[in-house]
């Protein structure tokens, strides 16, 4: 709860919610409480956002297989959000093909998973932004062509972020910043 609120912070305080993160992990292993996917899947994904590339890659890889194996009814975005996490990893390392693929796979996770239709949306929203990324970086066309695509993502993701969380959520506001850098 800590990290999501240091999340949400403006500006963000990545450092401090990847402390909270951790030291909730922690607190889950003392506990001896296994289920944490939600929290690892989030710490994953703030390293990857903070460029952190080597404590994420663990993380990442390891919810990646993890997530394979859970029952439909116990999955839930958690393997969405796994593979938009891989696809995010594979983007960092440079490899726009399979961040593609990957991100392909994390939608079709996402409207299969048994959720929240606001908890989907919400994956959804950030796929979208990762998916500009991947356009912009490695997609086909002419880089008008690129942006436009990229344009039309961001366009998608605002939208969702407005729906789910509101136009205030520091990810909906980096999300409009990015699509008025693009329209630029």
């Amino acid at each position: 709860f800590l990290g999501q609120i240091a999340l949400r912070k403006s500006p963000v305080d990545r450092e401090t919610a990847i402390a909270e993160f951790e030291i909730c992990l922690k607190i889950a292993e003392e506990m001896e409480n296994h289920n944490t996917y939600a929290v690892r899947l989030e710490l994953g994904f703030q390293y990857l956002m903070a460029g952190d590339l080597t404590r994420a890659k663990p993380i990442v890889m390891d919810l990646w297989q993890e997530t394979r194996l859970l029952a439909p009814e116990v999955r839930k975005t958690y393997r969405a959000d796994a593979l938009r996490n891989m696809s995010f990893l594979h983007l960092s390392q440079g490899s726009g093909f399979t961040a593609n693929n990957m991100m392909k796979l994390a939608m079709e996770e996402y409207d299969a998973a048994e959720s929240p239709y606001s908890l989907k949306q919400f994956g959804r929203a950030r796929a979208y932004v990762l998916r500009s990324d991947i356009v912009l970086r490695h997609g086909k066309g002419s880089a008008d062509e690129r942006k436009q695509m990229a344009i039309d993502r961001l366009e998608m993701a605002n939208s969702l972020f407005e729906e789910t969380v509101g136009l205030y959520h520091p990810e909906s506001a980096d999300c409009q910043e990015r699509l008025k850098h693009l329209k630029s």
